[in-house]
């Protein structure tokens, strides 16, 4: 069902009247209409370039690991063992992403695979990264089995 067209204030002339484009913030003037077109085509363009492939260009932190992505699984699979087509090897990336060699990127978070990393990121930074990660796993588990020792007994 779609959403009923409001009276209000044009964000473009300033008139009070029947407000139909742009989510509901613009006339049906003429000027209006084009001012309502422009913002969706500028929309549009934020989102393809929002859309723009990047790579792990370098690594910060590594927050953690998963072996698939939940959301391509189906309930059933969700349920079984993976297969070794459903397997793939992930970790949660705090680093610098970018589209080129040539940009110096920004910073994020995000999961990537495995074949990603050993391809864009060094072999020393890569290996350096990955024993902080396990270095700092190991240290956690360890002081949360103590702590969970410690409130049992």
């Amino acid at each position: 069902m779609r959403r009923p067209y409001t009276l209000g204030r044009c964000a473009c002339c300033g008139g009070n009247r029947l407000l139909k484009y742009a989510k509901r913030t613009h006339c049906s003037r003429y000027r209006c209409q084009k001012a309502a077109a422009a913002l969706l085509a500028a929309a549009n363009e934020d989102a393809e370039d929002d859309l723009a492939p990047t790579f792990a260009k370098s690594i910060e932190f590594i927050l953690g690991q998963r072996f698939c992505d939940p959301e391509e699984l189906n309930d059933e699979k969700r349920r079984n063992i993976l297969s070794s087509s459903d397997f793939k090897r992930c970790y949660l990336i705090d680093g610098i992403f970018a589209t080129s060699a040539s940009d110096d990127g920004f910073r994020g978070k995000r999961w990537v695979e495995i074949d990603e990393l050993v391809e864009k990121i060094s072999e020393p930074d890569l290996d350096t990264a990955l024993d902080r990660w396990m270095t700092t796993v190991a240290a956690d588990t360890k002081e949360e089995m103590a702590r969970l020792r410690n409130t049992a007994s």
